[in-house]
């Protein structure tokens, strides 16, 4: 849930717990008006241990559902900071019938920590794909926001997995020094955390005056923990070595065009991350034709708080289009 300053014409990776950071409109708006759906879907919880690397949350359908549907299961990548809880407001409006896992990366929520390697994307994305061989998953679907958009092109475009499609949301495909001091800022609040869940909830609601309350609400009373009378959302100090450049943008492009099937950008229409030019320009990058590339009103880059109900739609509209599912 990273907060970060925002473009003056147009208008954000992450939640209480994105990569590069929840961009702020620089005008004064409410936050949005929470409007609940309900699902019938309710997570279960795979923690980390000798049998699964990464901690991971499940939403399964019934069996009746997933027989119409394709075989494929849905990733769920969060953003620097966040964690697998991050995707349960969006889950609640969630109505395609495949089956959806989202993962603790490294370094977040009730993952290990890495205590051998820096924490760089080549890194976290082997752990991924190694967490999707344990569960024997070779076609999924790679949705990814911020950071985890990253991932996913650096798996896709390596061959370390060959999805069935991938969904970049608001992906930092820039070089903005103002985003990383931003960004170093607003995990430093992270760690300093809150002395109640309820400040906790009202500090993020400042970060992020587009955010919906109910779905901040949420992913912090799933991700906080108590520790020494102050609430944290789970997360190693070290990941800040994410936020420095780690590679040329040459290459974060070539990696672009690298992926192969089924593609597609969904962007905040106020995000200061990725912007409508560098939106087209990734468009005009990706191999698959005709790129789809879907703006979120109302949103800045932490779309997953933001507008997580229209995020859902997004993402089944795009399964849809590919005939993933029908």
């Amino acid at each position: 849930m990273l907060a970060a300053p925002q473009p003056a014409a147009t208008g954000h990776g992450g939640a209480p717990g994105g990569t590069d950071t929840d961009l702020l409109p620089t005008d004064n708006r409410s936050s949005a008006i929470h409007v609940k759906a309900e699902s019938a879907l309710q997570p279960t919880e795979s923690p980390s241990d000798g049998r699964n690397t990464l901690r991971a949350l499940a939403w399964t359908p019934s069996s009746d559902e997933a027989s119409s549907a394709a075989a494929s299961t849905i990733v769920l990548l969060h953003g620097l900071g966040d964690g697998a809880n991050i995707w349960r407001p969006m889950m609640a409006s969630w109505k395609t019938p495949l089956p959806v896992l989202a993962l603790d990366l490294p370094g977040h929520g009730g993952s290990p920590w890495l205590s051998s390697a820096p924490y760089e994307i080549r890194t976290l994305a082997r752990h991924v794909a190694e967490a999707l061989g344990e569960r024997r998953l070779h076609r999924p679907v790679l949705v990814g926001h911020s950071l985890g958009a990253r991932i996913a092109v650096e798996l896709v475009s390596g061959q370390a997995i060959t999805p069935a499609a991938t969904i970049l949301v608001d992906m930092n495909a820039g070089d903005n020094e103002a985003v990383r001091q931003a960004v170093r800022a607003h995990l430093d609040v992270l760690l300093a955390g809150a002395p109640s869940l309820t400040a906790l909830e009202q500090l993020l609601l400042a970060r992020l005056p587009l955010a919906d309350h109910w779905a901040v609400s949420t992913v912090v009373r799933a991700s906080a923990v108590e520790a020494g009378g102050r609430w944290r959302i789970p997360l190693d100090p070290a990941v800040i070595g994410l936020v420095a450049p780690s590679r040329s943008q040459s290459e974060v492009w070539q990696r672009l065009a690298d992926i192969r099937g089924p593609a597609a950008l969904i962007r905040g229409a106020f995000s200061g991350v990725l912007d409508r030019r560098t939106a087209d320009r990734i468009a005009q990058v990706l191999p698959w034709r005709p790129p789809i590339i879907e703006t979120v009103d109302d949103a800045g880059h932490a779309i997953p708080l933001e507008q997580p109900a229209f995020l859902a739609r997004s993402i089944e509209k795009c399964l849809r289009s590919w005939r993933i599912v029908t």
